[in-house]
């Protein structure tokens, strides 16, 4: 960094520094005064003035300084205790407000709440009582549509009495069927049945009768067949019918038959049994007992199973009591309730033995399984089950007067017809707890328009025990014989109580809506109260409170002294005035005749420092902008760290440059010696994160060093106001500073005569090396300056040889260091690069619905490549392999580096080790020459990489980018390549080769020896048995495989740009895909692609061409140092020095810049074609003024480095590959 005599440094505070207290400062200072030199971890760290500093939570940036003037200062500017009179009526106030608040808001939200409570109960009480006289009126309801299907039946009876089938128990009732289908529909019931009344002596007759007048079973089937809805009963019909299963349906598999494989018809009825009978032990018997019997006669629906026809139902368990009741008080009743899904033909018969029973119809039982699946849908705890009951009716002899019951209509009723059919609106969660006192039970809910069965208990909810609403069966006289239902045996009632789910639906947020209401107001007046309060002390608090938020400000951006100076002022309010002075730039004379003179003090004892980063701008030309910025955040971080604990001021950073001070904000008396031991530090952290960062940014990242320059001296330092204030320093010093770093070297501290007749009256004076040669310092003519060197013990001679046998030793040591993070970090890259392709594969192994053996999970999913290993393509050579263009895998997707998840993606253990040991064997396969090694691999490596993310995306401008940035198989095959181009390179040219008549120039044709030597090497190794994971990795399947081999051939054979036959046809590719004559918007994106790819290569391959101007130097020394030394080892046919120049000339004219114009014109590279034309043309011009000097410069150096005394050089095995990077 050059700065003539004028310059100034504008210096910014960063916030990473603290102040530390003159006390501290002397401490720390005295803890190595006269000793050696102490590392940076034996410092004294500074004292926790910083957090006293930061106590309000702003950090002070200043490398040192008391705080004693920030305590003072807030003292001062403490509010100013209130009157405890009127502090304490403030405070009742506020209670008073607190608690009025509180009993209104609570006043609210209870009102509200009981009127929605209010609501519910009435709602309940409403929707209760409906259902409570639903019950009554259903209830009646059945007992009115049976009532009239009784008289009809005594009517047939009384009108036809005498003849044959008209006199009891001798009756059936023609058109049975067509009779009871309407009392089903009408009375909602499932089955209806006529049961005679038979006395002992008219048994045998009955038998008879019953025998030759069962043609109404015919009947009745025939009619079931015609209208299967007839028989709809309380499940299939009404309007709220429509979340019941289809009745129609179970009534037409009953017609038909319900046992798979039966055809019955109403001609293959099985006939009825020709006696009474009843069941003992599973098996159907003859009645022997006495009368009255009551035989199953006419019924409805007709079932085609096993025959319950003459059927003794006075032998039914639950059935006889009931019968007697009927019998005894002429009264209707509705008796226990059976499971309807257990019971056979629609009542609860007595179990016989399947043999009995084949083709026994299970309608009941299949519909409570389907409303039980449905129901589960809306109530997971619902219970299988249709509880159902009888209800028993008399029929008469005669309406009137001395009448004898002679027969009995039984008409099963489903529970769930009570109430199906008159739901109060919007009823929801209401539970029915339906029981009898002959301890029966069972529970019923209503939700959502449905009756659901929950079990056979009372399960309403314990909590609502209180609102219940019970309401008993009660039928006075029925409407045609006055025939009431029977209350005294087993009277029906029915407990409704609601649930949570109902109560729930009742309350909402509206009570505490209206309660936050009233509380906003109280909370607004409160506030009103407080501004009113603020408004009567605003006179008090305003200058306070300004002056601790300018306080706070002031301290974050100056040091503690020039802090306390601004606020020297009496009317602190000017402070931001002060700063942002209008006057400045237009008349600085006004500002000072307004009293706001700046704020500036010479500091008459202080040590600067400059620090620049060596090698950074040729460093950073090869780099990502994210890379750059990672290592100037991780090395200038660590500085501020470093100056915190060595009381130093950092005063900022200007690009790659490191601007400290000490002697200021407070006098230091070791300043000198303080910066020095800062400076060493820096230099020691310097080398440590260069060597960790290596692994992550890429080669050469070691090789960047610190130069510090330090000069002690006055400085007028102040705060210069405008737009962005800053705290800046001023003076000679600065400027002296400035040149000690810019003629200083890598790694080495240069300080002034004046800082080091500081060091030595310090007692460090053995820190100090006179530099043998003056420096000219511009505007400063000849300066005599010091090195710093702190472990200097010996005299420089004796410590020259030192050096010298240390480095000799050590030269080892450090080449496979450096090798190693060179190893580590393609690790990295190929890793990630890696993880990308398998991750790819398998989204597309996901959308084709592939199983998991296709990503190779393991082995015997693998595909053996074996005969693309053996003979890859033909036992061609590599360079006969190369294509016009390569078929690319069409990719639609984001950008391979836009891949989610790719940081928690884990490549198999083996997979990495696998990889790891290949680059290991990459490397070991390089030779040790000057320019073709490992090293320039990996830099060319680093090259294609970088060109690879700088392919623009292709949602942006620029329509095309073939697909490279979409397929991370490209991405990996291309920087594979740039790895392996030179392996094996004998670090002769091909020319050379073919001349000596090498074996391996006639192996390969004598054409492209090298390139194809180094695809043969690789593919050896790749394809080996011990990175047999690592291939199945890269490639999963024979056509990965040989498109992957396609991109490495034609990569690598890409590069060799001297085979006159590869040129002209790559000329040619060229011109037909990107030349305005040829080329058209519908051209073959492939070539295009695989054009695009072998210029990445091309590019990476001569990248220092077109990096920075040091970059360029550095390669192009090894270049000539390796061809330079082939000539000396007869390896050449010419001095290379004698056509160096004028070859680089060329070099430059025919290939590297009209390679960086095909690149723009690519237009798939953005700015990065601009830039490597634009270095390009910068190096040539350099080259072009300073070439034949720096060729001359050459010789000489490769002479005294490599030659020996006998002038033979020396072998590339026993000298470094490095050169001399030290002096380029």
């Amino acid at each position: 960094m050059k700065l003539d005599n004028n310059s100034t440094s504008s210096l910014t505070k960063s916030k990473e520094s603290s102040s530390m207290s003159e006390d501290s400062n002397s401490s720390s200072n005295n803890n190595d005064v006269n000793g050696d030199y102490v590392s940076d971890d034996d410092v004294s760290k500074s004292d926790n003035s910083s957090e006293a500093a930061s106590a309000d939570g702003l950090t002070i940036p200043s490398g040192g300084g008391s705080t004693t003037g920030t305590g003072d200062r807030r003292e001062s500017t403490t509010i100013r205790r209130r009157d405890p009179q009127l502090r304490m009526i403030r405070v009742i106030v506020f209670m008073v407000l607190f608690v009025a608040g509180v009993i209104v808001c609570a006043f609210v939200f209870y009102s509200a709440r009981s009127a929605q409570t209010a609501e519910f109960d009435l709602r309940w009480t409403d929707q209760s009582e409906h259902i409570g006289d639903a019950f009554i009126s259903e209830a009646a309801s059945k007992m009115s549509n049976v009532d009239a299907f009784a008289i009809t039946v005594q009517s047939h009876a009384l009108l036809n009495r005498g003849q044959i089938g008209a006199t009891w128990p001798l009756v059936s009732l023609p058109e049975f069927s067509y009779r009871a289908s309407s009392i089903l529909t009408n009375a909602r019931a499932e089955t209806l049945a006529m049961i005679p009344r038979v006395e002992t002596n008219e048994k045998r007759m009955w038998e008879d009768y019953s025998v030759d007048h069962q043609g109404w079973r015919e009947e009745g089937f025939a009619f079931q067949e015609r209208f299967p809805d007839a028989l709809q009963g309380s499940t299939g019909h009404g309007e709220h019918g429509g979340e019941q299963h289809d009745h129609r349906q179970l009534i037409e598999e009953m017609t038909h038959g319900m046992a798979s494989g039966t055809n019955e018809s109403s001609s293959q009825l099985r006939s009825i049994a020709e006696v009474i009978w009843n069941v003992h032990d599973g098996k159907p018997v003859r009645e022997t007992g006495y009368g009255p019997y009551f035989p199953l006669w006419q019924h409805v629906p007709v079932h085609p199973g096993f025959p319950w026809v003459n059927y003794n139902m006075a032998d039914v368990d639950i059935d006889i009591e009931a019968i007697q009741v009927v019998l005894n008080s002429e009264n209707a009743v509705l008796g226990k309730y059976f499971d309807l899904s257990k019971a056979s033909h629609g009542h609860d018969f007595p179990q016989v033995d399947e043999q009995y029973q084949e083709n026994e119809n299970l309608q009941y039982r299949r519909m409570a399984e389907m409303e039980h699946d449905a129901s589960m849908d809306h109530n997971p705890n619902m219970s299988y089950g249709i509880p159902a009951a009888s209800l028993w009716y008399p029929i008469f002899d005669e309406f009137d007067g001395n009448r004898t019951v002679v027969a009995l209509l039984d008409v099963t009723v489903r529970f769930d017809s009570f109430f199906l059919h008159s739901l109060p609106p919007n009823a929801n969660g209401i539970y029915c707890v339906v029981s009898n006192p002959c301890g029966q039970v069972f529970t019923f809910k209503i939700e959502n328009e449905m009756v659901e069965f929950l079990g056979f208990d009372d399960l309403h909810e314990v909590e609502y025990e209180d609102y219940v609403l019970t309401q008993e069966m009660e039928v006075e006289g029925s409407t045609f014989t006055g025939i009431p239902l029977n209350d005294d045996y087993c009277r029906w009632k029915v407990d409704v109580y609601p649930s949570y789910q109902m109560e729930i639906a009742f309350y909402d947020n509206t009570p505490a809506i209206y309660a936050g209401a009233m509380a906003a107001i109280f909370i607004f007046t409160g506030l009103l109260l407080l501004l009113y309060d603020y408004l009567v002390e605003r006179r008090q608090r305003y200058l306070a409170d300004t002056a601790n938020k300018t306080n706070a400000i002031v301290s974050s951006l100056f040091p503690d002294v020039v802090r306390d100076r601004l606020f020297e002022n009496k009317n602190h309010s000017n402070v931001k005035k002060f700063m942002n002075d209008p006057s400045l730039g237009v008349d600085q004379t006004e500002g000072v005749r307004s009293g706001s003179a700046p704020i500036a003090d010479l500091f008459p004892d202080c040590t600067v420092m400059f620090g620049d980063i060596a090698g950074f701008t040729a460093w950073s030309s090869a780099r990502e902008p994210s890379q750059v910025f990672i290592l100037l955040e991780t090395v200038y971080g660590a500085f501020d760290k470093i100056a915190k604990r060595h009381g130093v001021f950092k005063v900022e950073t200007i690009g790659d440059c490191y601007l400290a001070v000490t002697g200021l904000p407070d006098p230091q008396a070791d300043h000198a010696i303080r910066m020095v031991k800062f400076s060493m530090a820096c230099i020691d952290q310097v080398k440590e994160l260069t060597k960790e960062l290596e692994v992550s940014l890429g080669p050469d990242t070691a090789d960047i060093s610190f130069r510090i320059g330090l000069h002690s001296g006055p400085v007028t330092a102040g705060v210069l106001r405008g737009e962005k204030s800053r705290f800046q320093l001023f003076g000679d010093t600065v400027n002296t500073a400035a040149r000690m770093e810019s003629l200083g070297k890598a790694g080495m501290i240069q300080v002034s005569q004046e800082t080091a007749m500081l060091i030595q009256d310090g007692g460090k004076g053995q820190w100090l090396r006179k530099r043998q040669d003056k420096v000219q310092a511009k505007g400063k003519g000849q300066l005599e300056t010091y090195w710093i060197n702190p472990s200097n013990r010996l005299d420089p001679g004796s410590k020259r040889q030192s050096m010298r046998r240390l480095h000799s030793s050590t030269t080892s040591e450090a080449e496979n260091a450096q090798r190693q993070r060179l190893i580590n970090w393609n690790v990295d890259l190929f890793s990630s690069l890696l993880k990308k392709v398998v991750m790819q594969r398998q989204k597309r192994a996901f959308k084709r619905r592939s199983s998991k053996h296709d990503l190779m999970q393991d082995d015997s999913s693998r595909h053996s490549f074996a005969g693309l290993i053996d003979d890859p393509v033909d036992n061609t050579l590599p360079r006969d392999e190369v294509t016009e263009a390569i078929k690319l895998h069409k990719v639609v997707g984001a950008r391979i580096d836009q891949m989610e998840d790719l940081d928690s993606f884990e490549l198999d253990p083996e997979v990495t080790e696998q990889l790891t040991e290949f680059i290991k064997a990459v490397s070991c396969l390089y030779h040790d020459n000057h320019f073709h090694n490992f090293e320039h691999a990996c830099n060319v490596t680093m090259a294609a990489r970088k060109f690879l993310c700088r392919v623009v995306s292709p949602d942006s401008h620029h329509a095309y980018t073939y697909g490279i940035t979409n397929d991370p198989m490209i991405q990996f095959a291309i920087v594979f390549s740039a790895l392996i181009h030179d392996l094996d390179h004998t670090g002769v040219s091909n020319f050379q080769l073919i001349k000596e008549g090498a074996r391996i120039a006639a192996l390969y044709d004598n054409k492209s020896v090298a390139e194809q030597n180094s695809v043969d090497l690789a593919w050896q190794l790749l394809t080996s048995p011990e990175y047999s994971d690592l291939l199945h990795a890269i490639c999963a399947t024979d056509d990965d495989y040989r498109r992957f081999r396609q991109l490495v051939v034609n990569a690598v054979l890409a590069t060799d740009i001297f085979d006159k036959e590869l040129v002209e046809f790559r000329n040619n590719r060229w011109k037909r895909a990107f030349h305005p004559d040829h080329a058209s918007e519908h051209d073959d994106l492939d070539l295009k692609a695989t054009i695009v790819l072998e210029h990445i290569i091309q590019t990476s391959d001569v990248g220092h061409t077109m990096q920075h101007w040091h970059m360029y130097q550095k390669w192009n020394q090894r270049l000539f140092f390796e061809m330079y030394e082939a000539y000396l080892n007869g390896r050449g046919d010419k001095d290379p020095s004698l056509g160096w120049y004028k070859g680089e000339m060329w070099f430059f004219d025919n290939y590297v810049i009209p390679l960086g114009k095909k690149l723009k014109e690519c237009k798939v590279f953005g700015v990065a074609s601009d830039e490597c034309l634009n270095y390009a043309l910068q190096n040539r011009k350099e080259w072009e003024e300073k070439g034949e000097a720096i060729v001359e410069d050459l010789v000489q150096k490769y002479k005294s480095q490599y030659q020996t005394e006998d002038d033979q050089p020396m072998s590339s095995r026993t000298r470094s590959s490095k050169g001399s990077e030290e002096d380029v």
